[in-house]
């Protein structure tokens, strides 16, 4: 548990959020009238799976060629399992460009019970403050944020979006040995759980804000093949197979050495929203075991210098306030046994004022007369932060929160989610770490 003294000790773990597909080159689509099986758990037959695979092929040292014929690969077990009738989009080669993806983008015709999935790999840049990357295509970026809104519009059953690309302020590119993609032998129950009896929207990139991605001339983007090992294995193995489970094993922390020879960290991100049996995905935070973690493009939460620590390493808390208002700021930490803290303000820091489009440190610099260190106990728990007005502030600090805590760091986040949220015009968002000895 992190106490605020001269230091202040902290445990720390694995964002999880939520998930998107990237991949291709422009074709023209494949459609598959005759599917190898029918389908039990849904009368889905006449239902299509689009995919928009866009992928920077003329790149032959970041993979993105064996990246597409992975994912081409995959379309077609999903097809040959569900009975989906595949409609595939490739973009790449001479036809990687933003027109070709933005008119593929609008011509698309989405029924209710159809499954999208888009994927980029390639390369990529953050050009402002979004948690997500801008995609770089011959001719221009593309904003992922953009491209998955798009496509929500057009209301599919279920919408899968992945972009395996670099989410710093430069590019990039490693030739870093890569694991494969491990074959498996697929349960066909399984296909059907995941791509029939799920609705909702999975969006995922290969970094977080900041950090680079790696791949590999030989083998493929890292975040790829960690998805497709992670899927693969969920397919294979698990009696009720969950999208939940498939993205955040997907999200183990990656570390790879840049062309430079600098060591890197590549931390991979997703935003789940899906439910399986047909039912609405959650939207209201009422704090079912698999809800997502609260998040907000206008508050963006980052722990450095990674988001898994050792006891004894020390933790700092990057704040960037991305509305267009001014706020006060609170930080608390849940640890892995479910214990409330807060971070900010503290005993030694009252100061919690953040302007618009500024950033915040926690702690500011070495000598501010604290740290945030790892200690006991062991394993994942949580970081919130959250924005608010001049009201809610002197709401919140005449109330002692610790008596939100738990023996389970999920339920006390979910609690205090539940009393965050009750607060006017207030902007709260969480990231998961894990303390490992």
């Amino acid at each position: 548990m992190l106490g605020v003294k001269k230091k202040m000790q902290r445990n720390y773990s694995l964002l999880v959020l939520s998930l998107l597909l990237f991949s291709a080159c422009v074709s023209t689509p494949v459609t598959d009238n005759n599917p190898s099986s029918t389908v039990s758990t849904r009368s889905i037959t006449s239902a299509k799976l689009h995919a928009i695979l866009v992928a920077d092929t003329k790149d032959l040292n970041i993979g993105s060629d064996i990246d597409l014929g992975n994912m081409k690969e995959l379309l077609i077990t999903i097809q040959q399992h569900t009975g989906l009738t595949l409609e595939q989009y490739s973009i790449a080669g001479n036809a990687f460009t933003s027109d070709n993806v933005n008119n593929t983008l609008t011509q698309l015709s989405v029924q209710p019970e159809d499954m999208v999935i888009f994927y980029y790999s390639g390369h990529g840049s953050n050009l402002g403050n979004s948690r997500w990357p801008s995609l770089k295509l011959s001719d221009q970026f593309l904003d992922f944020d953009q491209v998955t809104q798009t496509l929500e519009n057009k209301n599919p059953r279920l919408l899968i979006s992945i972009a395996d690309a670099c989410n710093n302020f430069i590019d990039e590119s490693s030739n870093t040995p890569t694991r494969q993609v491990i074959k498996t032998t697929p349960k066909a129950d399984n296909y059907r759980q995941l791509f029939l009896n799920y609705r909702g929207k999975i969006k995922a990139s290969a970094a977080k804000h900041g950090q680079f991605a790696a791949g590999s001339s030989s083998e493929g983007g890292k975040y790829t093949n960690a998805f497709l090992n992670s899927l693969n294995k969920e397919l294979a193995s698990a009696d009720k197979p969950s999208w939940h489970t498939v993205m955040k094993r997907a999200e183990s922390p990656i570390r790879f050495r840049d062309k430079q020879g600098i060591e890197r960290l590549q931390m991979p991100q997703s935003k789940v929203q899906v439910a399986d049996g047909g039912v609405p995905p959650d939207q209201s935070g009422s704090g079912q075991p698999n809800d997502p973690l609260p998040t907000s493009d206008q508050l963006l939460l980052q722990l450095l210098p990674a988001d898994t620590f050792k006891i004894g390493e020390n933790m700092i808390v990057k704040v960037t306030n991305s509305s267009p208002k001014a706020g006060y700021l609170f930080v608390w930490d849940i640890d892995s046994s479910g214990k409330l803290a807060r971070l900010l303000p503290n005993e030694i820091n009252q100061k919690h004022r953040l302007d618009a489009r500024k950033t915040r440190q926690i702690p500011e610099h070495i000598y501010v007369g604290y740290s945030l260190t790892m200690k006991e106990p062991t394993g994942n728990g949580f970081i919130v932060a959250l924005l608010v007005d001049e009201s809610a502030k002197q709401q919140l600090l005449s109330e002692n929160l610790s008596n939100l805590s738990t023996n389970q760091a999920q339920t006390t986040l979910q609690q205090l989610r539940g009393r965050l949220t009750q607060l006017e015009g207030a902007i709260i968002t969480a990231v998961q770490y894990q303390i490992v000895r």
